[in-house]
């Protein structure tokens, strides 16, 4: 009797673990589910991180406007060189964009963009002509950025084809290079100066410097990435660069790590 009473509750203790096994799973199920019902994993494209608006020194495009210095109507020559080979290679598509920002606000002073970049080998040296609008450059020192763009390659539709849909993916923008031309009054050109390195210097010293070659300063965000590296407060970005030569005056644009 004590026997089988014994077998009866080892048999019940198995059947309540069971249960109480069998419900904790079912538990973690459902917790599982609620959780991934209210906080769906969102994959995001590499193109769209911050991180990969950095960038790498081997895609640094070093631009230059000659002449550096000129009046109303001169004609003027950006170039730099190509880090990448413009085009279209499966559904991705790569080009270079110009962007010139004019020293003043109003329409009268902003130039013609100059024409997408979209083909060319990597490593050449690419010339683009920047010339004036009808009533000339305004004076000022004008801003001259290359982007490289990344983004989707659409085929052009054929006649008689079914059209292909162009590849869902975000476009990106890499800014490549910084360089300026100064446009003055008619007369000899102010003297040319070499732009110091600033990178690594705190704002105070790198002012005494810019000083002392004769340049001018603004500090600004160069890039879409927050610079976190220590030290806190130093400069880490500068356009021109290090050794580029300009006319004096020029300001300098620069930037601080994060935290400054």
């Amino acid at each position: 009797m004590r026997f089988r009473q014994g077998r009866i509750a080892l048999i019940l203790a198995i059947v309540t673990a069971a249960a109480i096994a069998a419900a904790a799973e079912g538990q973690g199920r459902e917790t599982a589910v609620g959780v991934a019902s209210a906080a769906p994993v969102t994959v995001s494209s590499p193109l769209l991180t911050r991180e990969s608006k950095r960038v790498s020194d081997d895609e640094l495009t070093r631009p230059q406007v000659r002449p550096a210095y000129g009046q109303t109507d001169t004609v003027f020559t950006l170039i730099f060189t190509l880090r990448e080979s413009p085009g279209h290679e499966g559904i991705m598509a790569t080009d270079y964009r110009i962007q010139i920002a004019p020293p003043q606000a109003g329409a009268s002073c902003v130039p013609p963009q100059p024409p997408v970049i979209q083909s060319g080998t990597a490593g050449e040296l690419e010339e683009v002509r920047l010339t004036p609008l009808a009533g000339g450059w305004c004076r000022g020192t004008y801003s001259v950025t290359v982007f490289l763009q990344r983004g989707p390659y659409c085929p052009p539709p054929q006649e008689g084809a079914q059209p292909v849909p162009c590849p869902e993916f975000a476009t990106q923008d890499l800014e490549t290079g910084w360089t300026g031309f100064t446009v003055g009054p008619a007369g000899p050109p102010p003297p040319m100066v070499t732009v110091p390195k600033l990178k690594g210097l705190k704002p105070r010293t790198a002012n005494r410097r810019l000083r002392r070659h004769h340049l001018r300063v603004r500090y600004t965000g160069l890039s879409n990435v927050c610079a976190g590296v220590p030290p806190h407060g130093r400069i880490i970005l500068q356009q021109p660069g290090p050794g580029t030569r300009v006319p004096r005056g020029t300001r300098v644009l620069v930037q601080t790590s994060c935290g400054s």
